[in-house]
């Protein structure tokens, strides 16, 4: 067990001895991490490992990672990675228009569009995808102390992933935005790390 983590669906085999959070600005965060099985186990991955880390959740999709033993230890080492939860599910989907049948339920309707947004309509728009794949899970939020233009940026969406279109908002727009907990900030000042977390 390392300070600052918390482990989700470990078995009890299974301890983590070392691990390092490499958190990116307007980037992918990610924890690599060393687990330490006793030698004569094979693990069961289907258990879908996850850690915790400053209230976030992290997973690990992988279900045959890379493993090592030497004569050092009766203990195996096994190197994981994993992946901040709300950057793999916005990796998974692809950025689409929405259109609304006549029942008020909105329906996929293109993945292929130039879109022509200001700053505001972007981020409904993105919201309202983020409603259709994830219910609410995963949300944008515009911080509202500031004033946006209402001039419109285009930007081409050809079977984008959300993430995809997430980095390419700061190339058309030029606002920072940074992901924390289950929310995306957009136009915040970027938070402030003290320093880099390796145990």
């Amino acid at each position: 067990m390392i300070p600052d983590i918390k482990e989700l669906n470990f078995p009890s085999y299974a301890t983590l001895s070392q691990a390092t959070a490499s958190l990116n600005d307007m980037g992918e965060p990610v924890i690599t991490t060393q687990i330490e099985i006793d030698g004569s186990i094979k693990p069961d991955f289907s258990f879908d490992w996850q850690i915790e880390f400053m209230g976030e959740k992290y997973i690990h999709p992988i279900h045959t990672p890379q493993a090592l033993k030497d004569n050092s230890s009766i203990c195996s080492k096994i190197d994981l990675t994993f992946q901040n939860w709300v950057v793999y599910e916005l990796k998974r989907n692809y950025f689409v228009q929405l259109a609304t049948v006549n029942a008020g339920t909105a329906i996929p309707d293109k993945y292929i569009t130039p879109l022509g947004l200001s700053v505001t309509d972007f981020v409904t728009a993105f919201q309202e995808v983020l409603n259709y794949y994830y219910k609410g899970a995963i949300n944008i939020q515009l911080n509202p102390d500031i004033e946006y233009s209402n001039d419109k940026a285009f930007m081409n969406i050809s079977y984008s992933y959300l993430w995809d279109v997430l980095k390419e908002f700061y190339n058309v727009y030029g606002i920072r935005w940074y992901i924390k907990g289950y929310t995306i900030y957009i136009g915040y000042p970027a938070p402030e790390i003290s320093h880099i977390f390796e145990y």
